[in-house]
């Protein structure tokens, strides 16, 4: 028959010379919980999980998974049992987006194949569907508008729940989760907890987390409650039993125990980020933007002189840059100045039509592409205004040109109607 107990824990001990970390646990964690494993800084709550899933070879005792004992087993083989654990400090990679960390964990992807991965280029069904069950982990967790952002970028929460929905990519039956909420404000951790009660009722995983913080663990509905204290196992009961334990008052206040009552949630406040919401991705901006950034290119901004001109090399600009620098006087100073300003607007369009491009490939927000257009072109439209104002130019010398690369920006940064939701940066 099939354990019903999801972890079974039997004399474990972990000694690091004269050090015993971890003194002879017992403990079981029946499949669906949802248990909280507590207890002071240092009494050896993160060295039990590094013990379980394999980090550290145990010095004595056993555990076993679903039934299967983790004698000798390596993490990855322990993990194929079905644990899967997070750590206190996220290791997200924060080069790759939100929803490229979520893609990457799951088993048996046929890409750790090279023969396969060249067979399969056009995103076969099973890349669809472990795509498409990433956005469902991020709905479940309410965390969809930031699934385009790098990791790299994210806030302490926000990286928190980043990381418990890269483990469940891993389809884990059983959930190690350490200090999940430390350091995070406090409303955000409120939210954390909730998701993972969701979690155990709506799938029926089993959730063993660590959390250093009493009196929270104890109002967040967990099942039940193991409490630690300098290497052994103190108690183990519901929330009700642990708070009305004055061995566990004693073990976090030290003393008798008497008139005292538990600390205070001690959660860490992170600051308020203020955050921008980027506009989401829009086909008909994108495509309108894109053929009006094309269409400026060859529009003059100086006379002939267009961007497509300038960087074919088909135009005057180099003699007409020289003369004005050979005669240095003040007029032709800023005229120089401009044709700089001239220089470095038409070296960012391509660079912005092909970030452009590329983001609508991605299908991400395309604000960070108009803020760019908006910004080159009206330094451009400024320069030329202020040297048709004073030099005597003709109003043929306008930057046309980046008058319509305004117009692009402007067509993608606009929203009309306002689109609800987006991204946050």
């Amino acid at each position: 028959m099939m354990s019903e107990l999801a972890l079974k824990v039997t004399g474990l001990a972990k000694h690091f010379g004269g050090i015993k970390a971890v003194d002879d646990i017992d403990f079981e964690v029946k499949k669906g919980e949802f248990v909280g494993l507590i207890g002071p800084n240092g009494c050896g709550k993160s060295t039990t999980f590094n013990t379980i899933s394999g980090l550290l070879e145990k010095t004595s005792g056993e555990a076993e998974v679903f039934g299967n004992s983790t004698d000798g087993l390596a993490p990855h083989e322990i993990h194929s049992l079905g644990l899967t654990r997070t750590f206190q400090h996220t290791r997200l990679w924060k080069e790759m987006t939100v929803i490229e960390n979520l893609i990457i964990p799951p088993r048996n992807q046929l890409g750790d194949n090279p023969l396969t991965a060249i067979l399969h280029t056009l995103r076969p069904e099973h890349e669809k569907a472990r795509l498409a069950k990433a956005w469902k982990i991020l709905e479940t967790l309410e965390i969809t508008h930031i699934a385009h952002l790098l990791a790299g970028e994210l806030s302490g929460g926000q990286s928190k729940l980043v990381d418990i929905g890269r483990a469940l990519m891993g389809e884990p039956d059983l959930l190690l989760l350490d200090e999940p909420v430390a350091g995070v404000a406090g409303p955000l951790a409120d939210s954390i907890f909730e998701h993972l009660r969701k979690l155990v009722n709506e799938t029926g995983i089993t959730i063993l987390i660590i959390e250093h913080n009493m009196n929270f663990i104890l109002r967040k509905g967990v099942d039940r409650v193991i409490v630690m204290n300098e290497g052994k196992v103190l108690m183990s009961g519901t929330p009700d039993e642990v708070r009305a334990s004055e061995e566990v008052v004693k073990a976090y206040l030290g003393g008798d125990g008497e008139d005292h009552t538990l600390p205070e949630d001690d959660i860490e406040s992170t600051p308020t980020l203020r955050m921008r919401n980027k506009r989401p991705f829009s086909m008909n901006r994108g495509i309108a933007g894109i053929a009006l950034l094309l269409l400026s290119m060859f529009i003059p901004n100086l006379g002939w002189i267009s961007t497509h001109g300038l960087l074919t090399g088909s135009s005057d600009f180099l003699d007409t840059f020289g003369a004005h620098i050979f005669d240095a006087s003040m007029g032709d100073l800023w005229a120089g100045l401009h044709m700089v300003f001239l220089l470095l607007f038409a070296l960012s369009q391509p660079i912005i039509l092909y970030s452009l491009l590329r983001n609508s490939w991605r299908k991400t927000s395309l604000d960070d592409d108009a803020e760019n257009l908006l910004l080159m072109s009206g330094l451009l439209i400024i320069s030329g205004i202020l040297l048709w104002l004073f030099n005597d130019t003709t109003s043929n010398e306008l930057p046309f040109g980046a008058m319509m690369t305004m117009a692009a920006g402007a067509v993608m940064y606009l929203d009309y109607p306002p689109s609800k939701g987006g991204e946050e940066e």
